[in-house]
């Protein structure tokens, strides 16, 4: 009979050391970490303002869309899902009075 290995294999190793709690602990810490220094050094991106407007028209107006002008246009080309999550955002920090301001609408876009 052959003699059972004592070599743990590399899947267990792994297994190990990302099941663990000073593991899950130590990402939650650095993932909070980013999230807040990441308001202070990380500019907007450029179409962030476009989902922003809808979000904050949906926040207003419970509808997708812009005003251009005096008329408002309803804005098919986005995907929804973004700009109504944004808005609930933008309800929670009013829940909780937070002024919305420019480093208080990024929140949902580093959470995510």
């Amino acid at each position: 009979m052959m003699a059972q290995r004592f070599i743990p294999s590399l899947k267990d190793i792994f297994f190990d050391i990302f099941a663990s709690k000073i593991t899950f602990y130590c990402l939650l810490v650095v993932w909070a970490i980013i999230i807040v220094f990441s308001f202070l050094f990380i500019p907007p991106h450029v179409d962030g303002g476009n989902y922003t407007q809808i979000a904050l028209s949906f926040y207003h107006l419970q509808e997708f869309g812009v005003y251009q002008g005096d008329t408002f246009v309803h804005i098919f080309g986005a995907f929804p899902g973004f700009p109504f999550f944004n808005s609930l955002s933008f309800y929670l920090l009013d829940f909780f009075s937070i002024p919305l301001n420019h480093y208080t609408y990024r929140i949902f876009h580093r959470i995510t």
